[in-house]
């Protein structure tokens, strides 16, 4: 959202809006067939990543 000059959803509705949108746009991408699956593994790689950040972090950085 910062990349459209945006900042982030502060209601479920706006946030689920945005998600819906995201699944869509990387859903269409995973359809390109050289490339579909590379983009699916960087997006599920990243996600796990930023999920692991997430859980582990430490508190002083919260």
């Amino acid at each position: 959202m910062k990349a459209l000059g945006r900042g982030e959803p502060a209601r479920a509705g706006e946030r689920l809006v945005a998600a819906l949108v995201g699944v869509v746009i990387a859903g269409l991408v995973a359809l390109v067939p050289a490339v579909g699956w590379l983009f699916c593994l960087a997006l599920a790689l990243a996600g796990l990543g930023a999920l692991t950040a997430r859980w582990l972090r430490p508190a002083f950085f919260a």
